[in-house]
């Protein structure tokens, strides 16, 4: 499943979804929602992340571009982190919202 947004349904970049730190936060561009990681995001992170070692040394005899290997397995690494649901929540960290129900 793509990550998108559950309010407005906008698709959640996958630069900050894919590259970014478990700390950070992500905002969305239409409705102004605030996201941030679950556990779930670096679990998948370190399962995925441990094994792409050792088959980039295992696919060697099938493949001889290390490049290539690398390339290949990282792509099919992130290709399942995007699948699996469950990675991102709306933060309660949101001072937008705050000040949206203060000031009405």
């Amino acid at each position: 499943m793509i990550p998108k947004c559950f309010k407005c349904h906008a698709k959640i970049s996958l630069s900050w979804f894919i590259l970014s730190l478990m700390s950070t936060r992500y905002r969305c561009i239409r409705c102004g929602s605030l996201y941030e990681f679950t556990n779930r995001h670096r679990y998948l992170g370190v399962f995925f992340a441990v094994p792409l070692v050792f088959l980039v040394i295992m696919l060697e005899g099938f493949i001889t571009s290390a490049l290539l290997r690398v390339i290949l397995l990282i792509s099919v690494a992130i290709l399942i982190m995007i699948l699996i649901p469950g990675q991102h929540q709306l933060s309660e960290k949101d001072n937008l919202e705050i000040k949206k129900r203060n000031s009405n």
